[in-house]
């Protein structure tokens, strides 16, 4: 716990480095803020998430501005049903606007405009009230806004909780095909690509069969290896491939039985459950066609993650796994208790208020990270100050050889700080 003199001057710090809470939507249209974009995850996380997901994201909220809603509400109270359809929110956020003074009811409110004053009109008032209802108002009216950014998030807040949102729905579709690979991912995983997520057919990666994995291995009796994440095999920079940058500064400064040989470990990276569970089936064949004997530390990014934790599930044991921007999916109390027996050690590893994990975890029900009950771990994150901790779902798996600076990291991924600023990172 920091005293109250590092406490407040931690807080003077992220104010006077950023556009601290609602003053980020204020935004000029030409620049990118991604401080506004985690601003609105956050606040939807608050009024629609889990208790267990608003205690994950609320630390990291804060510091960017993001307070939560009072009262804050338990599960069995959420959601606020009657908000949900697109006339309800439009006729809160034309509510809010006229008891702010920004409307009139003889020229109220229409959808498609998004003034940032009014915006900021609205922050104040639930800045001054946290209103769950002046929160949804934020987030509605941001649908319009000129930021693509603050566009598409505010989208992945109201996907999966608005019927028949087709404004939401476009506004991803849209992103999903976005040259901006950070937006493409966050509108992936807020609206996933259909019900039942891609099929192996779809990238053309088929099962591996038990010949093409054992040719040419001996029997290895402790073996480490990388698993990728959703859609990281259509990526042309495959940190985890054996000879990669990342794989190769595994292997010779932490884990040099990392696993190097043809035919390494693969899924198909579709973004659905029915996808991760095939995974972790594969994984079980790949570690038999392999001869491994045991498996030391499984390195996951993002939903590989899920993939690695469903094979330990099954019964594969590993004695440490590192989950590297993995959104953690809900699970019952029995597949716990058997990740649990299997597992050794586990380290939670990401970038604060990560915006893929935020989107996931309004469609999924993910979280930032586990309970300490249902999986006990040691949480490491960037610290707050660096501008490279935060917003990024590639800052790990992006690291090169050498990187042991934030401007040296920076030429590799353009992740920012809480204020502002574009941001390109890879797919998971």
């Amino acid at each position: 716990m920091l005293d109250s003199d590092d406490e407040n001057s931690r807080r003077r710090g992220t104010k006077s480095q950023h556009h601290h809470g609602g003053l980020a939507l204020l935004q000029s249209p030409g620049e990118t803020s991604l401080g506004a974009g985690a601003l609105l995850l956050c606040l939807s996380t608050y009024i629609r998430g889990s208790r267990q997901q608003v205690l994950a994201v609320k630390g990291d909220g804060q510091l960017i501005g993001a307070k939560m809603p009072a009262p804050f509400l338990p599960e069995e109270d959420k959601p606020i049903g009657w908000w949900r359809t697109e006339e309800a929110l439009n006729f809160i956020t034309q509510r809010a606007l006229v008891a702010h003074g920004k409307s009139n009811f003889a020229a109220p409110w229409e959808p498609g405009a998004c003034d940032p004053r009014d915006q900021f009109a609205l922050w104040k008032t639930f800045d001054r009230t946290r209103s769950p209802l002046s929160a949804l108002a934020i987030i509605n009216m941001s649908l319009w806004s000129k930021d693509e950014v603050q566009r598409v998030c505010a989208a992945a807040c109201l996907a999966s909780g608005i019927r028949g949102s087709s404004t939401a729905k476009a506004i991803l579709e849209t992103a999903v095909l976005s040259h901006n690979p950070l937006l493409a991912n966050i509108a992936t995983a807020a609206g996933g690509i259909s019900s039942g997520g891609p099929s192996r057919a779809f990238y053309g990666f088929p099962r591996p069969t038990p010949e093409e994995a054992a040719v040419g291995v001996n029997y290895i009796k402790s073996t480490s290896l990388t698993v990728h994440g959703t859609w990281a095999r259509l990526d042309e920079d495959r940190w985890y491939a054996p000879g990669s940058e990342l794989h190769s500064l595994l292997r010779g400064e932490v884990s040099p039985n990392l696993f190097v040989q043809d035919g390494y470990f693969r899924w198909s990276g579709g973004y659905s459950k029915s996808a991760r569970e095939d995974g972790a089936w594969d994984f079980a064949l790949w570690k038999r066609t392999k001869d491994v004997g045991s498996i030391d530390t499984v390195y996951a990014h993002s939903h590989g993650g899920n993939v690695a934790l469903s094979a330990i599930a099954k019964g594969e044991r590993v004695r440490l796994l590192v989950l590297l921007h993995t959104p953690i999916v809900p699970r019952s109390k029995g597949e716990w208790a058997r990740i649990r027996r299997n597992l050794g050690r586990v380290v939670v590893m990401r970038s604060r208020l990560d915006l893929v994990m935020l989107a996931d975890g309004l469609r999924t029900r993910s979280t930032l990270r586990p309970s300490q009950s249902m999986l006990p771990h040691r949480e490491i994150l960037p610290h707050w100050k660096d501008g490279d901790a935060w917003f990024s779902h590639n800052l790990l798996s992006a690291m090169r050889t050498g990187q042991n600076t934030p401007s040296q990291r920076r030429s590799n991924m353009s992740t920012t700080s809480p204020a502002t600023g574009s941001s390109h990172t890879a797919p998971s």
